[in-house]
């Protein structure tokens, strides 16, 4: 993998008050394997949601390079062609210039073992970092190609 590459991995979705917590930490789980999921840190953090609604927000952490390198390839693996293609066609809505990369996955696809790319709604929302002071969109295009994102 050319360098730089990928510091740190966040993965983190909200617990609606009418859901079930486990349901909504298996559908993250879908996103990581075994190996993978043994090595993160689950926060929680309690919250308000609109009328004052519960919300518990989960988040899910990666610190380790090799980890994330994993992640974000078995992420590729099971993303259908077409979105796939969406992803390395409209790149640049998933970068904001600082070295962030983001996507979304539809958080009820994946508590049934299906990992959808979505643009809005109920999602599991994805935040990799990236080390590298030149880091920018084409390094990211470039990292997506060797890592088989797109």
């Amino acid at each position: 993998m050319p360098e730089p590459g990928p510091t740190s991995f966040l993965a983190n979705a909200f617990v609606h008050a009418t859901e079930d917590e486990e349901k909504v930490l298996n559908a993250i789980k879908t996103l990581l394997n075994g190996e993978v999921w043994e090595a993160t840190q689950i926060k929680r953090k309690s919250m308000r949601g609109h009328f004052h609604n519960p919300l518990l927000r989960l988040t899910v952490t990666l610190n380790d390079s090799s980890l994330i390198v994993q992640t974000l390839q078995f992420i590729g693996s099971q993303i259908s062609s077409q979105e796939r293609e969406y992803l390395q066609q409209s790149l640049d809505l998933h970068y904001d210039g600082k070295r962030r990369f983001f996507l979304r996955l539809d958080k009820q696809a994946a508590a049934r073992g299906i990992l959808r790319i979505i643009k809005q709604g109920d999602s599991i929302r994805c935040t990799v970092k990236f080390s590298g002071q030149h880091f920018n969109i084409e390094t990211l295009r470039e990292l997506c190609q060797v890592i088989n994102l797109f």
